[in-house]
């Protein structure tokens, strides 16, 4: 739904409202299942989206395995990537 709420923007709409020039994406995919393969899917399937609103992806973030929140804060490796990421996205810019 989120996605078909954003067709307006789409440069698919021939009377679409435009997005501003210069715009910047980060994908995330998060969850429970095990396979990345499946996150990654997720990750090209945002940054395709990000392609008909203009949005140049410059970073993403895919961690599997996550059914509670508190599998996540054992995950070290992870919160720190999404840490630097997060902390770095002025350099990414």
């Amino acid at each position: 739904m989120f996605f078909d709420r954003n067709t307006p923007y789409c440069d698919t709409n021939e009377n679409r409202i435009r997005v501003p020039t210069g715009k910047k994406g980060i994908s995330v995919a998060i969850r429970a299942g095990q396979t990345d393969r499946e996150n990654l899917h997720i990750i090209e399937s945002i940054e395709h989206y990000y392609g008909h609103l203009g949005i140049d992806p410059i970073g993403s973030l895919s961690i599997c395995g996550i059914e509670p929140i508190e599998d996540l804060y054992r995950r070290r490796e992870e919160l720190d990537k999404a840490y630097e990421l997060g902390k770095n996205i002025i350099n990414l810019l």
